[in-house]
């Protein structure tokens, strides 16, 4: 069980709040077991953002099967999330504002299956993997205009001319499937090719204000050839999407072996990115490093030193372009820039005892810089990552601050 409280880097604190909750029971090993998880979030604070509450309950399955690894995993996850916004101030209600509400009410179920085999040919090894995929979300959703995060009464909204989209509410049914098969074949122990393809098929229906339904299918193959110690990243590139950015990735460099010691360097890369569909405004990527060391002890202890953005590189941790109005401008609204951006080095110092039921294996991969779990802030496309563990001593040098819309 956690809980927590974050003023944020604000001047006026968020006085945020915060209770997670974990209970698992687990029986047997990784080759024959199951396990089930329930867990709980719990978060509300001052700021006119996300509100979640979320509950799930997880459980897991293995054994060994003609002498491969069958997995199985199964969820169900019950959400509900308000929001209130205020972005365009006066822009369409000049009476009672722009205010409004936003919630959703989510739940979620899937299954995910999974079949792992070991093939030895002329004393090369593949591992073979064969997959099945399935979730369902049911969906309700609804906006609608509010003052002072009360719902406005119909006489309220027959004094002003709102838009048809400002107000509506949906009922919406995603489904997803997806089979894949990959073969991971280990040429040296330094070199190791991958080789897949994954099959999606997609339905989705609405029968509320955007009455109608989709379906869809893509097929994604995978070539990828691994050279170790090094590895990287490659990222998504997308096309007038605001905020996603035309490329991402990363390049790390892991050590491992020595002795008692490990560790790792990372260099990041975000790209710059369209703030407006037509790509017109964009917003400014940025790079960082980032790098850890760890040393073990004997007794199962494992202490770790942390520098997140060394170079104290300064981002853009979000930017919007949109329009609003304040009072006394221009009725049609004035587009602009909105943009948070904050200067932050981090200096965490872990530490954890590793059980002897999840002792890391020798010949197992180090993951470098997040190898100790590191619980991230939610990213935008130009976040500096803020990381944080269980026990940590973390040393922020630098407060956000705020350049509104410009």
């Amino acid at each position: 069980m956690e809980t927590q409280h974050y003023d944020g880097p604000w001047n006026s604190p968020d006085d945020q709040r915060k209770a997670n909750a974990v209970l698992r029971y687990s029986q047997g090993n990784r080759e024959n077991g199951f396990s089930v998880t329930a867990m709980f979030c719990h978060g509300w604070w001052n700021s006119t953002t996300d509100q979640p509450q979320r509950a799930g309950l997880s459980s897991q399955y293995h054994a060994t099967l003609g002498g491969g690894l069958l997995t199985v995993s199964s969820y169900v996850i019950s959400n509900r999330l308000a929001l209130w916004n205020h972005f365009t101030h006066d822009r369409f209600d000049p009476i009672h504002g722009d205010q409004e509400e936003q919630r959703e009410k989510r739940t979620t179920a899937g299954l995910d299956a999974g079949y792992l085999h070991t093939i030895e040919f002329s004393g090369i090894s593949s591992d073979v993997l064969a997959g099945a995929h399935w979730r369902n979300d049911s969906n309700d959703v609804l906006r609608r205009p509010t003052e002072d995060r009360e719902p406005l009464t119909p006489g309220q909204l027959a004094e002003v001319d709102y838009p048809g989209t400002f107000s509506e509410k949906d009922r919406v049914h995603l489904s997803s499937m997806a089979a894949c098969f990959q073969a991971t074949t280990y040429w040296a122990p330094w070199f190791r090719s991958v080789l897949g393809i994954r099959e999606d098929v997609l339905h989705d229906t609405d029968t509320g204000a955007y009455y109608g339904s989709a379906h869809s299918h893509l097929a994604e193959p995978k070539v990828s050839l691994i050279a170790t110690p090094y590895d990287d990243g490659t990222g998504h590139v997308g096309t007038y999407l605001p905020n996603a950015p035309f490329a991402a990735g990363s390049l790390s460099i892991y050590v491992k072996c020595l002795g008692h010691w490990d560790g790792g360097l990372e260099y990041r890369h975000v790209d710059s990115h369209p703030l407006s569909s037509d790509d017109q405004i964009q917003g400014h990527g940025y790079g960082e490093w980032n790098g850890d060391i760890h040393y073990s002890f004997q007794d199962g202890w494992k202490i770790g030193l942390g520098l997140y953005n060394v170079l104290n590189v300064r981002a853009n941790a979000a930017g919007f372009w949109y329009v609003d109005r304040l009072p006394g401008e221009p009725v049609a609204g004035v587009a602009g820039c909105t943009s948070i951006r904050w200067s932050r080095f981090l200096f965490a110092l872990p530490w954890r005892r590793r059980s002897k039921h999840h002792a890391r294996k020798a010949d197992a991969p180090y993951r470098g810089p997040h190898s100790i779990p590191w619980p991230t802030t939610q990213n935008f496309s130009g976040t500096s990552p803020i990381r944080s563990t269980r026990v940590t001593v973390a040393m922020p040098l630098s407060k956000a601050t705020t350049a509104w819309r410009h």
